[in-house]
């Protein structure tokens, strides 16, 4: 039913867990399927949020081509929740220090050329970029803590299936 009202919805908010399940730190088998299946964007709302004085970023994944969205979607996320937006991209390392440095260096170069029409419209939203090792669940395993809410793109099945899926559970947990 769910899958069927997201085509023509805006978007489609579920808990993460169902009244019958007991671990509050999983992604239900309905957060999963619609996360990956939905015509529209989901929210998938774990916990109850930040204690007071404490600000975790919205990161937005912009490695696919749909990055200007997914941007535009990260920036409205973090101006309602006043959060910092980090726009990350990964690539894998090439094991030479040097070359890897001078590659990040590149890639968040122009990420901030990508990002710099948004910071001139948003000029009250602090952003950020980052060229991250490895991919999107080890960024999440290792910056966990400092993230509020994930922005990724729908062409992204296989991400999403990894972040709602059993090694998704065990990081975010």
């Amino acid at each position: 039913s769910l899958i069927r009202a997201s085509t023509s919805a805006a978007m489609v908010c579920v808990g993460a867990v169902g009244v019958h399940h007991f671990r509050p730190d999983r992604a239900g088998s309905t957060a999963a399927a619609l996360a990956g299946s939905a015509h529209c964007p989901v929210a998938i709302v774990r916990g109850e949020g930040d204690p007071p004085g404490r600000t975790r970023c919205v990161v937005v994944d912009v490695h696919g081509s749909d990055s200007g969205v997914l941007v535009e979607a990260g920036v409205q996320e973090a101006r309602v929740r006043n959060a910092p937006l980090r726009a990350i991209t990964w690539r894998q390392s090439t094991g030479d220090d040097t070359a890897t440095a001078e590659g990040d260096r590149r890639i968040r170069a122009n990420l901030d050329r990508r990002l710099a029409r948004w910071t001139k419209r948003y000029p009250d939203i602090r952003v950020d970029s980052a060229a991250v090792h490895g991919n999107l669940l080890e960024y999440l395993a290792t910056n966990g803590e400092s993230v509020q809410l994930v922005v990724v793109g729908a062409r992204d099945g296989e991400r999403m299936a990894e972040i709602v899926g059993p090694s998704g559970n065990a990081v975010l947990h």
